[in-house]
């Protein structure tokens, strides 16, 4: 059996009668563990029909840092409508 990874996606908010603005449809997804995750390669996979919406995390944040999600931060993921975009929230490191 493997061992809990420390990531978990704590909150979702669904725009039911559709979105029409990016901040209308959201999730966040946070670290609690003790590991630091590098982000290169990772993509979050959304199950739509007829085909799945893919996420994929950037390699560096706007500042040209590589993006790694380290122990106690929180990754906020805005899919509404218009251009999908990742951010840290203010307070975090970076």
């Amino acid at each position: 059996m493997s061992e809990p990874c420390g990531l978990r996606i704590a909150a979702i908010h669904n725009a039911t009668t559709g979105a029409r603005g990016a901040a209308d449809e959201w999730l966040v997804i946070h670290n609690e563990g003790a590991q630091r995750w590098p982000l290169h390669e990772w993509e979050l996979v959304a199950s739509t029909d007829p085909e799945p919406t893919v996420f994929p995390f950037p390699i560096r944040l706007a500042n040209g840092a590589v993006w790694s999600f380290e122990p106690g931060e929180s990754i906020y993921l805005f899919t509404g409508h218009g251009r999908d975009c990742f951010t840290i929230p203010t307070g975090q490191r970076r």
